[in-house]
């Protein structure tokens, strides 16, 4: 029975590491594209360039928002980045709105 177990958790962890290597080739492309036109993820998304050089060497799991954004821009990186950079000058303008309003 303990030998089951250790067996489904050996299985388990290969699968983790294996879909940790399939996003962390996707995020070097996605990176790759980024930086060919002259834009930073990590600007872009908001983290520092170690989160994505951790998530680019596997050594960091994506969450949540996170993922959903590098899967858009795996799946379209030009209107990914064009709906990126909406939300973020949307963004930018409603934070300045909301501080000039306090003044």
């Amino acid at each position: 029975m303990q030998e089951q177990k250790e067996n489904i958790d050996c299985k388990e962890e290969a699968a983790r590491k294996e879909e940790s290597r399939k996003y962390a080739d996707q995020i070097k492309i996605v990176t790759r594209q980024a930086n060919d036109q002259h834009l930073s993820l990590s600007e872009l998304m908001g983290v520092n360039e170690r989160t994505i050089d951790n998530w680019s060497k596997g050594k960091s799991k994506l969450r949540g928002l996170e993922e959903k954004v590098i899967d858009l821009l795996i799946e379209d990186f030009d209107n990914g980045i064009e709906l990126i950079i909406k939300i973020d000058e949307t963004a930018a303008k409603k934070h300045q709105r909301n501080n000039q309003a306090k003044v």
